[in-house]
Parts: structure tokens; C-alpha cells; sequence
């Protein structure tokens, strides 16, 4: 066998058969295991996280969490990604917003201050908090339904 025909079912396992074989164990046996409850743990996890502002560190963070409490990664981590580019700038105010009815101040637009840096990073975690909540009580209702046999 050359070396050029080496590489090219190297590149056909790498890019073709080992992820055909995660999907095939993820939507067969893969999540079999879990209960809904886990499941909807991470789910909730993953979105609490992802909305927090500590942007390009959330699936590490989510991942980590998850590992900790023995919940499913996966699910953790494909669900960090909801602050994506389009969702950012009403995700910012409503963090921002959310921080000011804590703190109880008026409205500080500029996130450059101190204080409406201080709102900002204070109503991210108060909202991502609420949403998290939120999602699990959606998604348990909904994974227990579609994984009953």
C-alpha cells in the first residue's frame, strides 16, 4: 500500500466514518442511558451558561460544569451556543436591563462606566439564571414525552 493511498483512507475514516458512527450512536444507543431529568439538566446548563457574560469561555465553563455533576456534555455543550452574532445585541440589553432593576439605578447605557459595566455583568448572570430555569421547565416535560416507550 503506498503512502498515498494510506493517507486517503486516513482522511475517508476521519471525515467520514468516525463521524457517522457518533451520529449513529448519538440518535441510537447514545443517549439511552440518561434520564430525562439529567437530560433537561444539561439542556438548562448549557443555555444558563451561554447566556452569561463571560463570552469565549462559556463551552469550557459548560463542559466543566456538566463533567462536575455528572450530566451529559454533549447536550451541555451544543447548547452554549445560543449567544450567537445576530442575538447579541438583544442579549446585551437585556442583561443590561436586568442589571439595572437589580441595582436599582437609572438607566446607564454606556457599558463603559462602571456602573453600567457593574449592571451589565450582574443582569447577565441574574438573566441567564431566569432562562436557564425557564428552559428546564420546557425541555423536561418535552424529553420526557418523546423518550417514553
Amino acid at each position: 500500500m503506498t503512502l498515498l493511498n494510506f493517507l486517503k483512507v486516513k482522511c475517508i475514516d476521519l471525515f467520514y466514518v468516525y463521524p457517522k458512527r457518533l451520529w449513529l450512536w448519538l440518535l441510537g444507543d447514545g443517549f439511552q442511558n440518561e434520564s430525562s431529568l439529567r437530560m433537561a439538566l444539561a439542556v438548562a446548563l448549557g443555555v444558563a451558561v451561554g447566556l452569561t457574560p463571560i463570552y469565549g469561555f462559556q463551552l469550557v465553563i459548560a463542559v466543566a460544569i456538566a463533567h462536575f455533576f455528572h450530566l451529559n456534555k454533549i447536550l451541555a455543550g451544543a447548547f452554549t451556543n445560543v449567544s450567537i452574532a445576530p442575538l447579541i445585541p438583544f442579549i446585551v440589553f437585556a442583561e443590561a436591563w436586568v442589571g439595572e432593576h437589580i441595582l436599582g439605578i437609572g438607566q446607564t447605557w454606556l457599558i463603559c462606566e462602571m456602573s453600567g459595566f457593574l449592571s451589565f455583568v450582574i443582569g447577565g448572570f441574574f438573566f441567564s439564571l431566569f432562562v436557564g430555569f425557564f428552559v428546564f421547565l420546557i425541555a423536561w416535560p418535552i424529553m420526557y414525552l418523546f423518550r417514553q416507550k
